[in-house]
């Protein structure tokens, strides 16, 4: 069983899949028999193909190849809410190694407080450079845009070193 919380206005990934989570709000939502309920949502945006699904408790979307159900949705104000999900048709993830991530662009892990190091990817769909960063004691992938990621960009990309500072 492979467990994710998407926190509202923010940018999660199942399964390698980017996902981000917003407008929180009560609402009618659709369950896989096609029936509709009222409660608790959030909206999840699929960024690599722009589709936007509203979720509630019970329904499920198709996302990094499985499919997702959604355990859980906490509303807050000010859009600090989430969205938890569940699959348990995903293959075992295993962790990544230190030696195999740069840590040029190293971050805390949001979820677990470990450390997290670039894997070597890049991104612009977030409308910045962002760079990709591989947690090592936990499955959680980020993407972090900030000025120090910007700096580093200037002057052409910086070659990704597995192992760097490791």
């Amino acid at each position: 069983m492979h467990r994710e919380r998407i926190a509202e206005t923010s940018v999660g990934e199942l399964s390698g899949e980017a996902i981000a989570a917003t407008a929180g709000r009560v609402d009618d939502y659709e369950l896989p028999d096609g029936s509709t309920l009222s409660g608790a949502t959030m909206l999840v945006c699929f960024l690599a193909d722009r589709k936007d699904t509203r979720v509630g408790k019970g329904s499920q979307i198709d996302a990094g190849g499985g499919i997702w159900t959604v355990t859980g949705v906490h509303l807050a104000d000010g859009g600090e809410g989430w969205v938890d999900l569940e699959s348990s048709g995903l293959r075992d993830i295993t962790l990544v190694s230190p030696a195999d991530l740069d840590f040029l662009f190293e971050e805390e892990c949001d979820d677990c407080y470990g450390r997290s190091g670039w894997d070597g990817s890049t991104d612009m769909r977030l409308g910045s450079l962002a760079v990709g960063l591989q947690c090592t004691e936990c499955p959680t992938k980020m993407w972090v845009i900030d000025g120090r990621i910007q700096r580093a960009f200037e002057g052409g990309a910086p070659e990704f070193t597995p192992g760097r500072r490791a």
